[in-house]
């Protein structure tokens, strides 16, 4: 018997969230910019929980690195300045930031996609940023508009 009431229950429950309007929906706005507004970089790396213990778990760290960029139509120009040494950032760990190993996110426009050009970096993920010609498909929310976008990192500053 509970079992009946559990399977009603549920049908009713899925009936309700459900929804027959198909007619005097209010068109929403369709989105067709491609921009990269910003790009921001950064270096994660793991250390043990408690050091004393071979055996601990590892906790993921993030260190944002400063970025200054000049972002022109098509075209984005970066400085990259690796910070000093603090706290768990240790001399060893900032020595070990190189182009070869960071991530790399950006900003773009509201509902656009973006995916790496040939032999780009995805990202979110660890990529080098110290090969030549890198570049950037931005996609248009309503899928009609595309743009390539060329990174171009000017000095990395340790």
């Amino acid at each position: 018997m509970k079992k009946i009431l559990i399977i009603c229950l549920s049908i009713i429950m899925v009936m309700s969230f459900s929804s027959c309007l198909e007619n005097g929906l209010e068109d929403l706005e369709t989105y067709t910019d491609t921009k990269i507004t910003a790009i921001n970089f950064e270096y994660r790396w793991m250390v043990p929980e408690n050091p004393n213990d071979e055996w601990s778990s590892e906790k993921l760290q993030v260190k944002t690195l400063s970025t200054k960029a000049v972002i022109t139509d098509g075209i984005i120009k970066c400085n990259i300045t690796v910070p000093a040494a603090s706290g768990k950032f240790t001399e060893e760990v900032r020595n070990s930031v190189t182009l070869q190993n960071i991530i790399a996110y950006v900003t773009i426009s509201p509902g656009a996609t973006v995916k790496p050009n040939v032999d780009t970096p995805v990202l979110g993920h660890k990529g080098d940023f110290s090969k030549p010609n890198l570049s950037y498909k931005v996609i248009s929310a309503d899928g009609k508009n595309e743009q390539d976008w060329e990174l171009v990192i000017e000095k990395f500053n340790k």
